[in-house]
């Protein structure tokens, strides 16, 4: 009888391990998304002009940051799974691999694995999931550059 009782004890320890590791795997992957989302979000609202490359895995974008000064912002899907970010005062280099790395495990999720596509002029759709584990979190939502640049003084950022 007592065997029984560590027997199913060991069964429950071990699925309460199990769980929390799902848990915490899930937990991360969204903190990365999240991550990845806001940094998008925020810069493209704040964008003047973006561009999609012909492949869908770069955009650049020209933004005025909170000071009033334009800035060249650029975010690439490497092979690898890296989504890279890249800031500066001109246009960002071609080289994506001393960028810094928002999150790693990440794909595209629109057709062809693209995960940026051209919403416009102005827009960029976005399909991302990011994985970490066996916990995968979609990141897909739309937005457009709504700032406006007046009297010029942009950079050419691509």
């Amino acid at each position: 009888m007592s065997g029984l009782f560590v027997g199913l004890l060991a069964l429950l320890f071990a699925n309460g391990l199990a769980a929390q590791k799902q848990t915490t795997a899930r937990d991360s992957a969204t903190g990365k998304a999240n991550v990845v989302n806001a940094s998008l979000q925020s810069s493209m609202r704040n964008a003047t002009a973006v561009a999609v490359d012909s492949v869908g895995l770069r955009i650049d974008a020209v933004v005025i940051t909170a000071a009033g000064v334009f800035e060249c912002r650029a975010w690439a899907l490497d092979a690898g799974g890296a989504l890279r970010y890249s800031t500066g005062a001109d246009a960002r280099d071609a080289d994506t691999s001393g960028w810094s790395a928002l999150t790693e495990g990440a794909s595209g999720t629109l057709s062809g694995g693209r995960a940026f596509a051209a919403a416009g002029t102005r827009g960029i759709d976005l399909g991302i999931s990011v994985s970490v584990g066996d916990a995968t979190v979609p990141v897909t939502t739309a937005v457009t550059a709504q700032a406006v640049a007046a009297g010029g003084g942009a950079p050419a950022c691509w």
